[in-house]
């Protein structure tokens, strides 16, 4: 039934109607009129809402990142976690727990150069107390040392060497001028015994014992797990090599040189399918890596794939590399694996 009509405009049931409706069939409408302020107001929540979970948004994955680096380098994603604080710390400049956290792991696992770049611009000036003050003052006399012992290696490096022509350094030089630098003070020694083992061209149980003084020293100095690990696989103790793989791993599982030496010992043990798979993730990691892509063209001919491996062969040509004399070898199958990467010349 329609309610009745009150010309005062006030219905039976005591409400005030803001319109009058002329057809009696049609049901009655309410109309209220919000004011103006409570829009504004309703408005202004809305957009504090949006604006309070898009700036807690960004401030969780800061956190997150902060957070779970230790979790993350744990699980071998060293790389990855450390770059993604450094990226943390450029934007949090002004934050100690940020900016030290990042200094300590870059510290704790070889990343020099980022942790020198945040200690010289963000961490001068930071009022910091014990014991965080004397522990980075403990970094900064390593990476003073670290740089110190860098430029004079490079330097070595540059005076016996003929310009564009790596081979023709001249290794007898250079290997007395870095003893020399073993008797100096303040040097890094660690960095000092690396190069030794590293250039050492064909006496593999000197490089061996000069890596082995640098592992002892600092395992974290550059890539030294790989490179001695690569020393006793060409001794042919592969157990010992592959446990030093397996390390570098461990620290890095995305470490091309790691993943490159592990395929190889793969291969020399008879598993080329397995070490087909692994030189194919050393190249994904980084296919510009030392003899990665050699490596990889070396898996897939032993495993009969030679239009994939003509494909990596022609990446190679494009990107400045070729194949040595002895891969040519190997891959006509003049000389064995074990030839190659055991008794051979080749890293």
């Amino acid at each position: 039934m329609n309610e009745p009509y009150d010309p005062a405009g006030k219905t039976a049931e005591g409400e005030y109607e803001s319109d009058i409706i002329n057809d009696p069939t049609s049901p009655k409408k309410k109309k209220f009129s919000v004011p103006v302020w409570v829009m504004f107001f309703f408005v202004l929540i809305v957009v504090l809402e949006v604006f309070c979970i898009q700036h807690f948004s960004d401030a969780f994955a800061d956190y997150r990142v902060y957070a779970t680096t230790d979790k993350r380098i744990a699980a071998g994603d060293t790389t990855a976690a450390i770059a993604d604080l450094y990226e943390l710390s450029t934007e949090h400049t002004s934050s100690h727990s940020v900016i030290l956290k990042m200094i300590d792991v870059s510290m704790e696992y070889g990343y020099y150069d980022a942790a020198a770049y945040v200690m010289d611009n963000y961490l001068s000036g930071m009022n910091i107390k014990e014991p965080d003050y004397s522990r980075m003052n403990a970094y900064y006399t390593q990476l003073t040392n670290y740089n110190k012992t860098c430029a004079a290696i490079d330097v070595i490096l540059k005076a016996n060497s003929a310009p564009g022509a790596s081979g023709d350094a001249d290794y007898s030089a250079i290997m007395d001028s870095l003893e020399a630098l073993l008797k100096e003070p303040d040097q890094d020694y660690a960095v000092i015994h690396y190069y030794l083992g590293y250039l050492s061209v064909d006496d593999f149980e000197f490089a061996k014992n000069q890596l082995q003084q640098s592992y002892d020293m600092n395992p974290e100095c550059f890539d030294v797990r790989v490179q001695l690990g690569v020393i006793y696989r060409r001794l042919g103790d592969y157990g010992k090599a592959e446990a030093l793989n397996n390390e570098a791993l461990h620290k890095n599982k995305s470490d091309s040189g790691a993943l490159r030496s592990a395929a190889i010992i793969q291969m020399l043990e008879g598993d080329l399918e397995g070490g087909a798979i692994t030189a194919k993730k050393a190249y994904e990691a980084y296919p510009d890596g030392t003899y990665v892509r050699a490596t990889y063209v070396i898996a897939l001919f032993e495993n009969n794939q030679e239009e994939e491996a003509l494909k990596i062969q022609n990446e190679m040509t494009a990107a400045g590399e070729k194949l040595d004399a002895d891969t040519v070898k190997l891959l006509n199958g003049d000389i064995t694996l074990e030839n190659y990467y055991v008794s051979g010349q080749v890293k």
